[in-house]
């Protein structure tokens, strides 16, 4: 089973709303966090409880959690490039 996510950063908070099968969103699940790790923390807890009485999780149906999170970076406050990283800032 899929269970589709949209992810959005609003004051100081990550945002996740759950998205049917037909892609409407609803309020069955949702969850926020500070961070991105926190987020993800909290919608593997919020999706476990939705789903924990649910049969076919209970016949070893397993639950896939897909959410797409977009943002924007300002050049201006990212780390200069050193000779050992590509322009990218990826370590060679």
């Amino acid at each position: 089973m899929l269970v589709e996510f949209e992810v959005y950063y609003d004051e100081g908070w990550w945002s996740a709303c759950a998205s049917r099968d037909d892609g409407a969103i609803h309020n069955a699940i949702v969850t926020q966090g500070r961070t991105l790790d926190e987020l993800v923390e909290n919608i593997c807890e919020a999706v476990s409880l939705y789903y924990e009485d649910d049969e076919r999780v209970a016949a070893g149906e397993q639950i896939t959690v897909r959410f797409p999170v977009e943002f924007q970076v300002d050049p201006a406050t990212l780390p200069p490039v050193t000779g050992d990283q590509d322009k990218d800032g990826l370590q060679r």
